[in-house]
């Protein structure tokens, strides 16, 4: 895909002109455009009214420690009222811990912003992880193959 993008393809995928565009900022000394990044809280809602945030994935999992990961239902509230309470969420503050711990440690977070939270709770049980299999692969790999051939 990569290849056929430098030879003038027209084909457009959102996740490649991501990585092209923050090599590209890399090699122009623009990295720090990246480290501003906001973390988009992901509202999903399910087709009972019930909301979730973070990642569309957690919608439907029963787990009791985090209240099925369930912050309110749009059919009882307004949306804004229940997003007002994501940053109490157990597992919105574990995910944002894992967020800053990544931050301090992990030289792709400009890129990763630390990643998914999907990936963690399903990779290792916890939100508070720095590191999966989905980001080594399918980010800081990526990100180190197609830097090394885009000469950064």
């Amino acid at each position: 895909m990569f290849d056929r993008i430098d030879n003038g393809s027209t084909l457009r995928v959102r996740e490649a002109d991501r990585i092209l565009g923050y090599l590209a900022d890399v090699r122009a000394g623009r990295k720090d455009r990246w480290e501003t990044a906001l973390l988009d809280p992901i509202p999903t809602i399910g087709t009972n009214g019930d909301v979730v945030v973070l990642s569309p994935e957690l919608l439907g999992v029963k787990n009791a420690h985090y209240d099925d990961f369930v912050l309110g239902n749009v059919l009882n509230e307004q949306l804004p009222t229940i997003l007002a309470r994501a940053p109490h969420a157990a597992y919105v503050r574990e995910h944002l811990d894992g967020v800053r711990q990544c931050r301090r440690t992990c030289e792709f977070f400009t890129f990763c912003q630390g990643g998914q939270a999907s990936n963690k709770y399903f990779e290792t049980g916890r939100f508070t992880t720095t590191e999966t299999t989905y980001r080594r692969n399918a980010k800081q790999e990526l990100v180190r193959a197609l830097g090394e051939k885009m000469g950064v």
